[in-house]
């Protein structure tokens, strides 16, 4: 069955949402701006960081029980950065300021974008199938991969991210800044029984060794 508008609606409509994602704005319940005067992460620092790495975005602290949930950008832009209070709370000023580059270099790179294309790209091929003379059976099997495949390849993708992104801001606030970081996000959510074991975030470690070995 060959539908050739509808498919072309459908990636027409993904891509219009897409867009429109590029350029809105965001609300986080309970979110708050860093304060310019404070213990941590004062307006001063963060516009110098900013300035040298040349991005802007802004920096948020979000309440939240959950800690598994560290740090993120929100937009495909980037115009945002949140940070979950419970992390904001145990973690060093130096530390923070790592983390914040970390988001930074995020938006730099334009991973999010990028990661929004290759989903974009296969979410199309799994449409498409419907728009060209093959049996049946291919389609649904094109059509059955295409939204699993899209997710994988996007947390692949995000895994090589975060190690392009822990290296591009160890540049500016230094690649111990950043072990510390990523050692204080680890302690965070793990106990630290466990971590003494080496049976914290195998993740966490391994950007650990690349930032090491200058990877």
């Amino acid at each position: 069955m060959i539908v050739t508008q509808q498919g072309l609606y459908l990636i027409i409509l993904f891509d219009i949402l897409l867009i429109i994602g590029f350029f809105m704005g965001y609300f986080v319940p309970g979110a708050r701006k860093i304060p310019k005067k404070g213990k941590k992460l004062e307006n001063e620092e963060i516009e110098k960081l900013k300035r040298k790495m040349d991005v802007d975005a802004e920096i948020y602290v979000v309440p939240a029980k959950n800690i598994r949930i560290n740090a993120f950008q929100i937009g495909a832009k980037g115009k945002y950065i949140v940070i979950l209070q419970p992390l904001f709370e145990k973690l060093s000023n130096e530390q923070l300021l790592a983390i914040v580059a970390h988001e930074l270099a995020h938006i730099k790179l334009r991973h999010v974008l990028k990661a929004l294309l290759v989903f974009n790209i296969i979410f199309a091929i799994g449409i498409n199938a419907f728009l060209f003379p093959i049996p049946d059976i291919a389609i649904g099997i094109i059509t059955a991969l295409a939204f699993p495949l899209a997710i994988t390849l996007n947390i692949l993708l995000k895994r090589k991210f975060d190690y392009d992104a822990d290296r591009y801001a160890a540049k500016y606030v230094g690649a111990e800044a950043m072990i510390s970081a990523l050692k204080g996000i680890e302690a965070a959510i793990y106990p630290q029984f466990l971590i003494e074991k080496g049976k914290g975030n195998p993740f966490i470690k391994k950007r650990i060794r690349a930032i090491e070995n200058g990877r």
